[in-house]
């Protein structure tokens, strides 16, 4: 299984922040395949954080922040 994000992918985390994926790996819990995580620099707190992939989805828009409005789009 490929991971799903990979090295400048922009992404939403937080729910409503903005960041870049600049780390992407497989951690190994039980020999089990497919378990992700990475690191994103987010742009409204200016820092790097890891995210576990169940937290990080695509990014449709194209703010730092998501309006209401905007988070009803990204969940489409």
């Amino acid at each position: 299984m490929k991971a799903k994000y990979l090295f400048g992918d922009i992404v939403v985390v937080n729910k409503d922040e903005i960041g870049v994926i600049v780390k992407t790996w497989e951690k190994e819990v039980n020999v089990k395949k497919g378990n992700y995580a990475y690191e994103v620099y987010n742009r409204l707190s200016r820092t790097i954080q890891e995210y576990p992939e169940s937290e990080v989805e695509r990014y449709r828009i194209r703010h730092k922040e998501l309006s209401e409005e905007e988070i009803e789009w990204q969940k489409i």
